[in-house]
């Protein structure tokens, strides 16, 4: 399937050469892998911080795609913490007339966060993190009618945090609307045979500063978003979605 329509790196409308696959267009979110860490000797850390927000009660989604709802992690000013949200996958900006962007803008390139429109705001005040436990790809193969579809996730299968951005948007109506995108990077070398880019997963000691609205530094933000160490990953190839 080409999920090229529901893909864009850069704006509509910018100079940028077209994508070639879509990335990251479909990922994974299994709750049951933070409860085998949690009752493990050897719990990873992401698991128990996202268990502490109440990931608990998450359900178990094996396509997650764009438009639909999405668990995220952001700070809450009221509460004085973070906490777990519902946001729509694809980023309306604020200033857009109408909700055609958020199909667009599921992706956000890490180089250029700075300087598009439609996200360097939000890069500097609105950033979250979007828990999964892996994420698909397709690569073309020579021959074959289909591409085919890779697994792609961490090697001990833990969960890991994607980072995004958030933006909250009023229709004309009245109506409001929080949505998000995913941050991607350059690919590791694990993932650049069948793509250029991959989600940037965050590190467990840059959740706090990503989260933070105080912190506007974004050379330091971006220091955090380079390709995740091909050695912990692993891709797997599937015969459908789901698998």
């Amino acid at each position: 399937m080409d999920l090229s329509a529901f893909f864009s790196h850069d704006e509509p409308g910018s100079n940028a050469a077209p994508a070639v696959l879509p990335m990251c267009g479909r990922y994974i979110y299994d709750p049951i892998k933070i409860f085998y860490e949690l009752n493990n000797p050897n719990s990873d850390e992401v698991a128990d911080y996202l268990i502490n927000l109440g990931a608990r009660d998450l359900p178990r989604r094996t396509n997650i795609s764009p438009t639909q709802n999405v668990p995220a992690v952001r700070f809450d000013g009221a509460l004085g913490r973070s906490k777990i949200v519902d946001l729509k996958w694809g980023l309306i900006p604020r200033w857009s007339k109408d909700d055609k962007f958020g199909s667009k803008l599921i992706n956000a390139r890490a180089e250029t966060l700075g300087e598009k429109p439609s996200f360097r705001e939000a890069f500097k005040k609105r950033r979250c993190l979007l828990p999964a436990t892996g994420f698909y790809e397709w690569s073309v193969v020579e021959g074959a009618a289909r591409k085919q579809i890779w697994r792609i996730g961490l090697k001990d299968h833990a969960i890991f945090c994607m980072a995004g951005l958030y933006e909250n948007w009023r229709s004309p109506e009245g109506v409001e609307v929080e949505t998000c995108t995913i941050v991607t990077t350059a690919a590791n070398a694990l993932i650049s045979p069948i793509h250029e880019r991959m989600p940037a997963i965050l590190h467990f000691k840059d959740f706090e500063n990503w989260l933070d609205p105080s912190v506007t530094d974004t050379n330091k933000l971006s220091e955090c978003l380079i390709g995740y160490d091909s050695d912990n990953m692993e891709r797997i190839a599937i015969e459908k979605i789901g698998t």
